[in-house]
């Protein structure tokens, strides 16, 4: 007869292949530790991380610098300078999920360094000097 149920080391090695493996793994066994490796290997994993965990800096930071886009799961209060920084230098894009009092000049410069279309995402002011110096 076979056993129920894989191990944690099964469900380790699996997220650390493939972070999004995370969905799948029972909620009783997302520890901190399976869902670090997770994020690890695809930030967006963070979307299915407990919400109890989401709170972990360490674990929001190593989300959005695997993936620039997983700022969109990290909650609100956690959304600082230096996490939204990472975030857009990973992926211009997650300009969008920055908060708007956020959204400087070198903000916006490094997303739009590697994603011209974060343009609309940049505040009206800044896009017309970006926009009148040529950096978009």
């Amino acid at each position: 007869m076979g056993r129920l149920g894989k191990t944690t080391a099964e469900y380790l090695a699996e997220v650390e292949e493939n972070g999004l493996a995370l969905r799948y793994v029972p909620l009783a066994r997302r520890t901190r530790t399976i869902c670090l490796a997770a994020v690890r290997s695809n930030g967006l994993a963070l979307q299915h991380v407990p919400a109890n965990m989401r709170s972990d800096i360490v674990l929001c930071l190593d989300a959005v610098d695997s993936a620039g886009m997983a700022l969109e799961f990290v909650p609100e209060p956690l959304r600082g300078r230096e996490l939204c920084f990472d975030a857009v230098h990973s992926d211009g894009a997650a300009l969008q999920f920055v908060p708007e009092e956020l959204r400087d000049e070198d903000m916006c410069a490094e997303a739009l360094e590697s994603c011209p279309k974060a343009l609309r995402d940049v505040p009206l002011p800044l896009r017309k000097s970006f926009a009148a110096a040529g950096r978009a």
